[in-house]
């Protein structure tokens, strides 16, 4: 069975595969369209998860969690 949940690939990069669930989809907030700023301050209660939403499910290292977000890092993870 194909993994449709997002994951790091072997080069730190994140891949969110397109037949993903809906909630990974976090370019189609609405907020990010209004620009950054909105998109960080938005409610955790979204339908979509934000990236460092996604990272953080993902346990990531601190290198990949900082090509994706200028969010300080919440890891180490358990």
């Amino acid at each position: 069975m194909k993994n449709r949940e997002p994951y790091i690939d072997e080069h730190g990069e994140l891949i969110i595969p397109s037949d993903c669930p809906e909630k990974y989809n976090w370019w189609k907030n609405k907020s990010a369209a209004k620009g950054e700023k909105e998109y960080w301050r938005q409610s955790t209660d979204s339908q979509y998860l934000r990236i460092d939403q996604i990272l953080e499910q993902l346990k990531v290292t601190q290198e990949v969690w900082e090509k994706y977000t200028h969010l300080p890092y919440r890891g180490p993870w358990e």
